[in-house]
């Protein structure tokens, strides 16, 4: 599963201005000079790479804006791509001799480990000035102000990191339980209203403000399940189906509303640093797990018959849609990013119309469209939807004293 790792919900701001918020970080634990150190290093970086006008800049004989666009277009079809390559290498995991959720979670986690060295050196590779030791130090920010240290490390894992990967494998867990009896297409769809659910908690946990249109997307994204969940059967085992991913897309969304207050707005690399924290702690303390629930057979494990191909190919998938996420967004529109994971439902439903002889009617189109249509309301920015929610209510109010003042006016 992938989406789960999209820290970048346009509900939740900007995770790329570098703040990383911790709950037991003071004032007084500040560095100052650390942080001085890496601004003046980034000040360096930034003149030399703005001694000509961005505007200006060409390559190939493009502005630099084009180039931006350019490379959205294309982060956002590998995006799509990679999402449903991870989906559909999920769904071809569980066999008769393979029906192994937990154990295909825990090794898609544990491929989480290689995301910030990849991420670091894809950065070689960019055409701005990379500075290594200034690319460290803002990574190890992510620890507080203290920066890195064994000691530091230990803790932070244990009072931060543990608890999202619990909740990491569990809403992982829900959605290869309903890849199992689901077709990739119908989960993808119904798992994309995850971002109506990050508006809800949200409004409860961040304060987020209230907007009408945001409420239309919610309701149309339940319609949607409902939807679905008639057209599989109520009380049939598919609808079960149905139930984990629902479970799933909310713990997506607690995921990221959890993240978002605990560590605040990490930068990409230290997000990149944390999904690799993240997958080495999953190595080392949740193989015991795997081990009983193999003995115990809980689940359908023969080692001998496990398809390594499929579910290392889903892992990699996973590990290539966050490195996109995380790397895109330093290189287009954040918006561009959200149309990537938009794109991975008709992307599966096509896969799954070609290879797995699924056949749409007429009750799961018209699903799809309320959930694709409500995702799409959810990405409207918030200072335009201010605007048109304000001239809306002006509008309304003003009709409503104008029918007040034409009622007083009236003769009896």
């Amino acid at each position: 599963m992938t989406s789960v790792n999209n820290l970048y919900d346009r509900n939740l701001a900007d995770t790329h201005s570098g703040s990383v918020l911790h709950i037991d970080s003071h004032p007084e634990d500040q560095k100052e000079n650390y942080h001085e150190t890496i601004k003046i290093i980034d000040e360096k970086i930034a003149t030399a790479n703005s001694d000509v006008p961005s505007s200006s800049k060409k390559l190939c004989g493009c502005s630099a804006s084009t180039i931006k666009v350019m490379t959205g277009i294309v982060i956002v079809i590998l995006i799509a791509m990679s999402s449903t390559g991870a989906t559909q290498t999920g769904k071809s995991v569980f066999s008769n001799n393979f029906r192994a959720p937990f154990f295909t979670t825990w090794v898609s986690t544990c491929f989480m480990a290689i995301t910030y060295p990849v991420f670091m050196i894809s950065l070689l590779f960019k055409k701005s000035a990379f500075r290594l030791r200034s690319f460290l130090q803002k990574s190890e920010l992510l620890f507080g102000s203290q920066g890195f240290c064994v000691q530091r490390l230990f803790y932070f894992s244990l009072r931060y990191t543990l608890p999202f990967c619990v909740l990491w494998l569990l809403t992982n867990y829900l959605y290869y339980l309903s890849l199992e009896k689901l077709l990739p297409g119908t989960t993808t769809a119904v798992f994309s209203s995850s971002s109506c659910f990050v508006y809800i908690f949200s409004l409860i946990f961040l304060k987020d403000s209230f907007y009408v249109i945001r409420l239309i997307s919610i309701l149309l994204s339940i319609g949607g399940i409902v939807v679905f969940s008639y057209t599989l059967g109520f009380g049939s085992v598919n609808t079960y189906g149905i139930l984990y991913i629902v479970l799933s897309s909310i713990g997506a969304a607690s995921y990221q509303v959890s993240f978002k207050r605990v560590i605040g707005s990490p930068s990409g690399c230290q997000v990149a640093l944390f999904l690799t924290v993240l997958g080495s702690l999953c190595f080392l303390l949740f193989w015991p797990v795997v081990l009983i629930i193999a003995y115990y057979e809980y689940e359908v494990i023969e080692f001998s018959k496990i398809p390594w191909g499929f579910l290392i190919g889903t892992s990699l998938f996973g590990v290539v849609f966050n490195f996109l996420i995380n790397f895109g967004i330093s290189l287009t529109f954040p918006l561009f990013i959200s149309i990537g994971a938009l794109l991975g439902i008709p992307f599966n439903a096509v896969v799954d119309a070609l290879f797995r002889g699924s056949k749409f009617g007429i009750y799961e189109i018209g699903a799809f469209l309320l959930i694709i249509f409500g995702f799409i309301l959810m990405l409207i920015p918030n200072n335009i939807l201010e605007k048109y929610e304000k001239k809306l209510f002006c509008k309304y109010s003003s009709l409503r004293q104008r029918r007040k003042t034409d009622s007083l006016s009236m003769p009896d």
